[in-house]
């Protein structure tokens, strides 16, 4: 999401929290999500090891019986 998307969405949607991120550093604690959803998100990586980077996040960050979605 784009910094102008983040702000018009912070504006739009004040009782929600947005968080900036990056798929290769997500700023989230270990075990965090009961469900990632990926939609022709990771086609915008770069690197083979950039998909394999954010692919490591989403099981740091996914709990243990989650569910992940990549499309």
């Amino acid at each position: 999401m784009s910094k102008g998307l983040l702000k018009v969405a912070r504006r739009e949607f004040p009782h929600l929290t947005f968080v900036e991120g990056n798929f290769l550093s997500l700023p989230f604690e270990n075990e965090t999500f009961d469900a990632i959803w990926s939609n022709t998100s990771l086609l915008h990586l770069e690197t083979i090891n950039d998909v394999k980077q954010a692919l490591s996040e989403f099981q740091r960050t996914l709990k243990s019986k989650g569910v992940l979605h990549i499309w």
